[in-house]
């Protein structure tokens, strides 16, 4: 699709983050950057520290979700609860 007026979406920009690491840890060298390719443009995102910690935290986060037994949705996207798998047994569905 195209790419939001705002730059990329996060959940892009992470998942690039998350490649950058692994490219760093299979290579041993640090990526300064991934790109985006959108429909209309291609984005250029710097690899930070500050975006590796974020991805960092992010991770940690997730790893507490998977020992919890009751884990909150995170959103309030319709279209999400839409194309889950889950929404059948889920008792936050907004559908």
């Amino acid at each position: 699709g195209a790419a939001p007026a705002t730059g990329a979406h996060a959940a892009h920009v992470y998942q690039l983050a998350a490649y950058c690491a692994l490219v760093s840890e299979a290579y041993g060298q640090r990526p300064a950057y991934g790109l985006i390719q959108y429909r209309d443009r291609l984005l250029r995102v710097p690899y930070t520290q500050l975006l590796e910690q974020e991805l960092l935290a992010i991770l940690a986060q997730m790893r507490v979700g998977l020992v919890e037994s009751d884990v909150a949705r995170s959103h309030e996207s319709a279209s999400r609860c839409r194309g889950c798998g889950l929404r059948e047994d889920c008792d936050q569905a907004l559908l």
